[in-house]
């Protein structure tokens, strides 16, 4: 074989590999915001949820390796933990609400444009059965079985609380928590009456309540807070956290178990930054 002919191959060859490893071994693979996901719920075996791109669904146990997950055939918008054995999501747009088990397998789902006559808002899982929901063309919070069968309401939001907005539900020992994010939180009880008001300043992100300790975090001017809601008297306190620095999106912090849990975007990892709520002396 000519030796100009072999150095010549040999010299094309070394310039496909320079160029495959420009493509690949050079650059290192990152993920989009979305990819990345966010925490959305953790259990009490200090189980992670995260959801990526608003439509997957990935269990992490608490070594951090994936255990399940869930592909929705939409998006959705609400997601929430109803027991350690239930979760459920819902897509506003075409008012599908999803229940799944804490392996998550689907248990079923409902269009509830096939059963209400109204849009549904914020709808919540009460104690892995019934469900509490938003009903905006009556301004009422009502309650309807598994089989969507009405049990019972409020009454109407602006006879007790005027001009009440509801950017949350959240179900937390057999009560209703209605949050308006400019006013503050409405407890209401097992058969839709009003029995608490908390008022609160404005709020840039969802409020969160560790069902453990029945604690309220709030994130108010830059920063979380915490109130007890047994208290007679119930105010807001900031939060000690010495390690807040150190984390890059405080939007990432779920308050639950007596923890706080963290999920590290860029070791696509959760972290418990904190094992106990350091109050103000």
């Amino acid at each position: 074989m000519n030796p100009v002919n072999v150095s010549s191959r040999l010299f094309s060859l070394f310039i496909l590999i320079s160029i495959l490893w420009g493509c690949t071994g050079s650059k290192e693979t990152t993920l989009s915001p979305i990819e990345k996901g966010r925490l959305i719920v953790v259990d009490q075996s200090d189980n992670g949820f995260v959801l990526r791109g608003s439509r997957s669904l990935i269990k992490y146990d608490f070594r951090n390796h994936p255990s399940a997950r869930y592909d929705f055939d939409l998006t959705v918008d609400d997601m929430g933990l109803s027991t350690d054995l239930r979760l459920y999501a819902f897509n506003t747009d075409f008012q599908k609400f999803y229940i799944l088990d804490k392996y998550l397998n689907l248990i079923t789902e409902y269009n509830f444009n096939d059963y209400f006559s109204f849009l549904v808002r914020h709808p919540v899982l009460a104690n892995g059965q019934n469900i509490w929901l938003y009903n905006q063309t009556e301004h009422k919070l009502q309650e309807y079985s598994a089989q969507l069968e009405f049990r019972t309401e409020s009454r109407n939001l602006n006879w007790e609380i005027p001009n009440v907005r509801v950017d949350q539900l959240i179900f937390h020992q057999n009560e209703i928590y209605l949050i308006d994010h400019s006013r503050g939180v409405f407890i209401f009880d097992y058969a839709g009456r009003l029995r608490q008001r908390i008022s609160l300043p404005p709020v840039s992100r969802d409020i969160q309540i560790d069902h453990t300790m029945s604690r309220i975090f709030a994130f108010v001017s830059g920063a979380w807070h915490v109130i007890d809601p047994d208290l007679p008297n119930p105010t807001l306190q900031p939060l000690n956290l010495p390690a807040m620095e150190t984390l890059q999106d405080t939007d990432q912090l779920i308050f639950q178990n007596a923890k706080i849990y963290h999920w590290n975007t860029d070791m696509q990892q959760m972290e418990i930054s904190e094992n106990r709520y350091l109050l103000p002396d």
